[in-house]
């Protein structure tokens, strides 16, 4: 006797790491707009440089992540 279908656990999975990756992605987008602008002011700062850098990743790696989770749910 299953408490929960394999569909309903299926959806929960996607609606739960879907969820924490689109929230990361909407996080690192705001994150990485304000360091381009600081970028644009502070041309030659290696911490902005930085900030750019992990805010972009951060955005791909929230991508793959709901990417993922729709593929395998679909």
């Amino acid at each position: 006797m299953n408490l929960v279908s394999h569909d309903g656990q299926m959806l929960f999975g996607l609606l739960m790491t879907g969820g924490v990756a689109a929230y990361w992605v909407a996080i690192d987008s705001v994150r990485l707009r304000r360091a381009v602008g600081a970028f644009r002011r502070e041309r030659g700062d290696l911490a902005v440089r930085d900030r750019v850098f992990g805010s972009a990743l951060g955005v791909v790696i929230g991508v793959v992540g709901v990417a993922g989770a729709c593929i395998h749910y679909f």
